[in-house]
């Protein structure tokens, strides 16, 4: 404790030096909190995602591509009618007098709402005009024989009943040389999903009700004041609508201004409930001595010192660390207590507190250094939250330091809300078993924590803007959205060229596409196009092509000049190069685009599914590749490996910290005991309440890691010779204080924010717990030095979690459909396959790993199996039938050789519960809960059960089939499920020629407390 001592003394000096010098630190740091806030109010926090991603990045590199394209800054406005249909109604007016009023919009570039211009003859001699850039020309079309054959299929196809109105498509194409591009135009519609009626020119929805209309914007989605200002110009055109239509807006800008709205009212929220809570705190815990309210008050001048600093360090600073502010002030109170505690009840305060203030500098030291390791992610948020957290700690260290002593005053006498408890130091064997038993409850029951690392939670757009997105796809899309693959060049032909390229690559994959440059091919490729074109023209062939058209025309009474059209549109865009068509124009812009920095990107579409976006990105690891549900999921696993790689360097720091300042192992575990008390007992809290582990956990979990060594510190070094009857005192309201910063972010919209509050709660109560009652029970159990074989046991219990997890479900059709859903289903499961798959037996704290390959015969209803270990030695051969083994064999001289019998026995009635009656019988009664079909079937045949079958998704598949003993009610007259006997999760199906196969695969088997683990590697189907 040497070094102790020193630090003491050291202490001891700049405490005198405040005191001589408190009116010119008061002051200063006067002045320092007016510039602080002039410099925030002068500050635009935002809330931009790309801020939450590490940097460089594949998520990172296609969210900033999102941001800084104009390809993505839409905005779709759609039209209702309130009654009637389109046709016949006012609402085309409208919509064109809503494009006209929109011209003088300053934010609005362009507006769509045609689907084909109101002149197809006119846009067919462009696309004609166009075409030798498109194509080069067959070559069977300059062959005589192909100009008398096309004319007599024009001339048949004249006579038809159907040709009527067709006369000026044959006039304008009549050897069929843009129908390619047509297909090009429906191969776009595919793709996209995009679904409109054809009828009309405009862009109407099939019902005929409601229509849009796509406008282009300069605001970019992640400018939350810029989207703010371009919805209230966009309101004020939409109001002049007359009554019988309404409109609405769908735009990623309501997200921005969504998310703006709600953690500024939480940021109003925070701080109303933390100048209640705290205040209401230090009334109750010190009996309305209103210089305690001193405490709180300098943590708030360190935080907006350092926002303001954070201003002037950072490019943006994000609203979300501005909401964690309550929770990093509850942490920083906790110095003050402990200041408090030692001035005002000493006749000596200088001198304690410089006893005492070893203790508290060594906690802020570790906290300020587990927030320092943040820096060092390549997360910007968590750098930003590392800065203003570790730095707003450590400067309310010194501010208690240097200005708390001579605000709080004379001594007085502390009253005592709750005194020491005596049980842990009378009965410390007692309590050293209960919280044994409590770690090992809730170690036990971390295998029910369930994650949610979707970094879409940190979106917490208003319900009401997400169901008006979830209508627009009903109406205007037929299919998902596609999938992007984003190419960039410093030059338009230089983009084209990339894209064509990448095109050829990803058809000669066998993958559905959309290109750009399908329509519009790269300069070189429209030159040598236009080349042969001009070489047909110039050698007279394409006049002789005409003139033998004119003759054959002639002997079917077809005037001179009825293929005119065609042929002077083609010369005319050989002769002079035509612009795209109108028609292909809207397409082409919207998929290429010119960044602000000059930077051009075209965008490929295909289908958004797992297998066409990891054969893309496989294909083009450097490109970004937008989709719907990969681009988040991308995003979820690189900032959550961050995050997870900040916690370990967390938890190694805070033990490093530790060790140095106590010098001791033994000393050193004792103080981590809070952290794992507080780590441990909040997932079981997790786990109990069924609340998924999210991002913000995980930050909330380092932030907990930090504080609750704190206490640890202070009680094992109040225990080791420096006892004194306030630190009980003070820590319980700094437990309590730190709780109700927690408790200021629950009450909270934002679910991110929520998520760390309950973390904080839940976490804080157990390390307090631990502090108060552990710690001194562990301290008179026995000496220190020979406490490390039990303190081990309770810091190195491991946890179980789930191996998988269940994606998100449509929800499942009417229970009006169920039986004809249930009679097709069973038409859609197989019969006779093979299984090849990975098991992990867990039995307690053993887990046993093997490969297997079954063959599943539902037909003859049997199973064979036989298991192999990684390495391939062979270790069980089974074989059964109605659940029973008919014969088995063993690896000899193990440890199960004593109960082969028992155990085939058991893992063939398992393997038959997995793989049998994944459907209930018929004539069952289906009941809807939570958007899930369950069914309950009762068995009284040999060993009365209630099988619980709980199907999800559409088309509806079973997910889950548990089974409980019967029991009677208290009433005896009817029955209810009882004691749990196994419980079978299907997380994943595969479908394989029409047929759906159960995948990933988790028994749980509640009568011998074991569990099988399955991830089936491949399927084969047999007869």
């Amino acid at each position: 404790m040497a070094g102790e001592t020193t630090l003491t003394k050291r202490i001891f000096a700049v405490l005198a030096m405040a005191a001589r010098y408190r009116l010119f630190l008061r002051l200063f740091f006067l002045a320092l909190l007016g510039l602080s806030i002039f410099l925030i109010v002068r500050t635009n926090f935002t809330n931009d995602l790309a801020e939450m991603l590490p940097d460089n990045s594949r998520s990172a590199l296609a969210f900033q591509r999102i941001a800084n394209s104009p390809m993505f800054n839409k905005v779709i406005v759609v039209f209702h009618l309130k009654q009637g249909v389109f046709s016949g109604s006012g609402l085309p007016q409208e919509i064109e007098k809503t494009a006209e009023r929109l011209k003088d919009n300053p934010y609005i570039t362009r507006a769509d709402y045609r689907f084909f211009p109101e002149s197809l003859s006119g846009e067919l001699a462009g696309i004609t005009a166009f075409l030798p850039q498109i194509s080069a020309p067959p070559d069977s079309l300059f062959t005589s024989q192909n100009a008398q054959d096309t004319v007599r299929k024009i001339s048949r196809r004249l006579y038809l009943p159907s040709a009527a109105g067709q006369t000026g498509f044959l006039r304008a194409d009549p050897f069929g040389l843009n129908l390619p591009l047509y297909r090009k135009l429906d191969e776009f519609r595919s793709v996209s999903g995009a679904s409109f009626l054809p009828n009309f020119p405009y862009l109407v929805s099939q019902d005929e009700k409601h229509a849009m209309m796509l406008l282009e914007t300069t605001v970019p989605v992640s400018d939350a004041a810029g989207s703010r200002k371009l919805l209230d110009s966009l309101d004020k055109v939409l109001q002049k609508l007359p009554p019988e239509m309404e409109a609405e807006i769908i735009s990623g800008h309501l997200h921005a201004v969504s998310n703006e709205t709600i953690l500024k009212k939480d940021i109003g929220t925070v701080g109303i409930m933390s100048v209640i809570l705290f205040s209401l705190l230090f009334v109750l815990f010190y009996r309305c001595d209103f210089r305690s309210l001193a405490i709180p008050v300098l943590p708030v001048l360190a935080s907006l010192i350092v926002l303001g600093a954070m201003t002037l360090i950072f490019r943006e600073c994000l609203f979300f660390i501005v909401g964690m502010g309550g929770v990093v002030i509850s942490l920083a109170v906790d110095y003050g207590i402990h200041t408090y505690a030692a001035v005002r009840s000493s006749r000596s305060p200088c001198r304690k507190l410089a006893r005492l203030a070893p203790a508290i500098f060594a906690g802020a030291v570790t906290s300020a250094l587990a927030f320092g390791l943040f820096l060092f992610s390549r997360i910007s948020a968590c750098r930003q939250l590392g800065f203003f957290a570790g730095t707003s700690l450590l400067l309310s260290f010194f501010l208690m330091l240097l200005l708390l002593p001579s605000l709080l005053g004379r001594r007085r006498k502390i009253p005592e809300i709750m005194k020491p408890f005596r049980f842990p130091v009378r009965h410390p064997v007692i309590c050293t078993v209960v919280w044994i038993l409590v770690f090992l409850f809730s170690f036990f029951i971390l295998g029910k924590l369930g994650f949610q690392m979707d970094i879409r939670r940190f979106d917490a757009t208003l319900p009401e803007i997400t169901q008006m997105e979830k209508q627009y796809d009903s109406l205007f899309q037929s299919g998902p959205r596609p999938a992007m693959l984003l190419l960039s060049a410093p030059s338009r032909e230089l983009a084209l060229e990339k894209t064509l390229e990448a095109s050829e690559i990803l058809r000669s994959e066998k993958i559905l596409i959309f290109s750009p440059s399908d329509l519009l091919p790269p300069l070189s490729e429209r030159e040598k196009n236009l080349a042969l074109w001009r070489s047909a023209l110039n050698s007279g062939t394409l006049g002789q092509l005409e003139a033998g058209m004119r003759e054959a025309g002639a002997e079917y009474g077809m005037k001179n000049d009825f293929f005119a059209p065609f042929f002077n549109n083609l010369r005319l865009g050989i002769n002079t190069p035509a612009n795209l068509p109108n028609l292909f124009r809207p397409i082409v812009e919207r998929l290429i685009s010119q960044d602000k920095d000059g930077l051009h990107t075209c965008a490929i579409l295909f289908p958004d599914t797992p297998q066409d976006v990891a054969a893309v990105s496989g294909l083009f690891p450097d490109a970004p590749v937008i989709s719907q549900d990969s681009l988040p999921e991308l995003m979820s696993r690189e900032v959550s490996t961050g995050i997870l790689s900040l916690a370990l360097m967390t938890i190694f720091m805070v033990v490093a910290v530790a060790f140095l300042f106590f010098r001791s192992a033994a000393k050193t575990v004792l103080a981590l005991l809070p952290v794992c008390a507080a780590l441990l007992l909040t997932g079981a809290f997790f786990a109990l309440t069924g609340i998924p582990v999210s991002l913000s956990t995980l930050i909330a979990g380092i932030i907990l890691a930090g504080l609750s060594i704190d206490y640890g510190i202070f009680m094992v070094h109040s225990e080791c010779g420096h006892r004194d009857g306030n630190v009980f005192h003070a820590l319980t309201l700094s437990a309590a204080t730190s709780a109700a910063g927690g408790a200021t972010v629950v009450f909270t919209t934002h679910p991110m924010l929520r998520d760390a509050g309950f973390t904080l709660i839940a976490g804080i109560a157990a390390a307090w717990a631990a502090s108060v009652i552990l710690l001194p029970a562990l301290y008179h159990l026995k000496r220190p030095g020979k406490l490390l074989p039990l303190l081990f046991l309770l810091l190195f219990s491991g946890c179980r979690t789930e191996p998988f997890q269940y994606p998100e479900f449509q929800p499942v059709p009417p229970v009006s459909e169920a039986k004809d859903r249930m009679n097709r289903l069973r038409g859609e499961m197989p019969q006779s396959y093979l299984v090849e798959a990975g098991v992990v037996a867990e039995y307690y704290f053993k887990a046993f790993s093997m490969l297997t390959l079954a063959k599943v015969d539902l037909k003859k209803n049997e199973i064979s199996v036989a298991g192999l270990t990684p390495a391939g030695a062979k270790l069980f051969e089974l074989q059964g039938k109605n659940g029973i083994a008919e014969s088995f064999w063993w690896l000899p001289n193990q440890p199960w050789s004593a109960y082969e019998k028992e155990a085939s026995q058991q893992m063939m009635r398992d393997l038959f519960h997995i793989y049998t009656d994944l459907l209930p019988p018929e004539q069952c009664s289906v009941m809807e809960k939570n958007g899930k079909w369950e069914i309950h079937v009762d068995d009284f045949r040999k060993e009365s059960t209630r099988t619980e079958y709980l199907f999800a998704g559409n088309p509806p598949l079973p997910v889950r089939k548990k089974c409980h003993k019967l029991a009677l009610t208290w009433f005896g007259k009817r029955f209810c499920a009882g004691t749990l006997l196994w419980q079978i999760s299907y997380y994943r199906y595969i479908l394989q020629n029409g047929k759906w196969y159960p995948a990933d695969i988790v028994l749980e088997n509640e009568r011998y407390s074991y569990r099988l683990i399955i991830r089936t590697r491949k399927i084969m189907e047999t007869q």
